[in-house]
């Protein structure tokens, strides 16, 4: 045999032999050590970064700051062993673009999942469980609508329902309208379209919301199961914003602003009822719907006409001072039809006492680069309340207390 093919030999055996020792090592504390529930978390923690991570191959131009990321995930615990889990890491360079003043912004995410240490058996060995903690840094990530971005209505029969889009017109043959921009009022956002979810409901309030958006504290929500129960632990979630100095994310939308996008909403829904009613029409054979389909065509033509011209009319009377305060409008985007037709999908007539609408800040999102991060949003979860889940409150406290959030601010700037 040639000294080549042994070296080749040799390489690979070695290769084979570090592969099984990396294995052994990584599975050892979890595989084959004895445990109870108690002394459980105070294993040291396995550690497995972005490498085993298929998105860490992506030639994303956001690679960069998401691996920047994890480092300072990694300093925080400089002087810190975490226990009683295993962390992994994930990485979502760029997905799912959305619209943010016109600009398709590519939202991506670090996340650190801590899976928890549990003895599979009484007095036997260590596994890996669920996720008891997780902490997870979000670039460019949306708030949600004040308004569902589509919805239905009939016109003068409720056996035939029109569902259409508030966001753009439909495409047929040719581009959608406007071209990869969706319309100004499905991008508007309520106080408590912005915090539902990331707070408990009782606690939604303006104050509260003021804070959140500005970056000034963290929001929170609560979970938890029966005490009575063995699994009797509770959760605790915890939102923050990362943001410019003195730059609030969201800012008022105008009541000029939002008649001039009721305008354009208005349009929209014209080209996309008319779209439902030729298709309807071009798969019916019934000639009684068929009627209801031509009688829908020309009433739906005066609700549009009447919508449009009484919020025409509101921009050319009301005065600039009326104009320029925030608007505040009725929650849902159109009444309960049960009893009588609404006038189409929107048809808005209270401005001033209704739910306040807010907008992202255009100081805030200023430039063009859809990969540039212009909002930063921080989220970890753990569990608490059991002595079992004291390595999650551990791991917790001193991310708070080490994690670098003005590295995340400069990455603003």
């Amino acid at each position: 045999m040639n000294k080549i093919k042994k070296m080749r030999i040799a390489i690979a055996f070695c290769i084979i032999l570090f592969n099984i020792q990396m294995s052994i090592a990584q599975q050892v504390v979890i595989k084959k050590t004895t445990c109870t529930e108690k002394s459980v978390q105070m294993l040291p923690s396995l550690y497995y970064n972005h490498t085993y991570d298929n998105y860490s191959k992506s030639k994303s131009p956001r690679m960069p700051l998401l691996f920047n990321i994890e480092k300072l995930e990694q300093n925080s615990r400089k002087n810190f062993q975490a226990t009683g889990c295993v962390l992994r890491v994930y990485t979502r360079p760029g997905h799912s673009p959305y619209d943010m003043d016109g600009v398709q912004r590519q939202y991506s995410s670090f996340t650190i999942k801590a899976n928890e240490y549990y003895c599979s058996t009484p007095n036997s060995t260590v596994d890996e469980g669920a996720t008891a903690a997780e902490i997870s840094v979000h670039l460019n990530s949306s708030v949600p609508a004040a308004f569902d971005k589509v919805g239905d209505f009939y016109v003068t029969d409720k056996s035939i329902r029109y569902r259409v889009s508030i966001q753009m017109i439909r495409p047929t043959n040719g581009p959608s309208y406007p071209a990869a921009r969706y319309s100004n009022i499905s991008n508007y956002v309520s106080e408590k379209s912005t915090l539902l979810g990331l707070v408990d409901e009782k606690e939604i309030n303006h104050d509260v919301f003021l804070k959140y958006i500005n970056g000034e504290t963290y929001v929170e929500k609560h979970g938890g199961y029966d005490p009575k129960e063995s699994y009797g632990y509770k959760t605790i979630e915890r939102n923050y914003n990362i943001v410019k100095k003195g730059v609030p994310i969201l800012v008022p939308v105008s009541r000029k602003a939002f008649l001039e996008a009721l305008l354009e909403y208005y349009e929209i829904e014209k080209a996309n009822f008319a779209t439902e009613v030729a298709e309807k029409l071009k798969n019916e054979n019934d000639k009684d719907r068929m009627k209801i389909l031509e009688a829908d065509k020309a009433a739906y033509n005066q609700i549009y006409q009447s919508k449009k011209a009484r919020i025409t009319n509101l921009l050319k009377t009301k005065s600039a001072d009326w104009l320029s305060r925030q608007v505040a409008t009725n929650e849902k985007a159109r009444e309960n039809d049960s009893k009588n037709a609404s006038n189409g999908l929107f048809d808005f007539k209270e401005f001033e006492s209704g739910t306040l609408l807010y907008q992202y800040n255009p100081e805030f999102i200023k430039g063009k680069d859809a990969f540039k991060p212009v909002k930063i949003s921080v989220k970890y979860l753990y569990r608490y309340g059991k002595e079992r889940y004291q390595w999650s409150e551990n791991l917790i406290k001193n991310f708070e207390a080490n994690f670098d959030f003005e590295a995340l601010r400069k990455m603003l700037q």
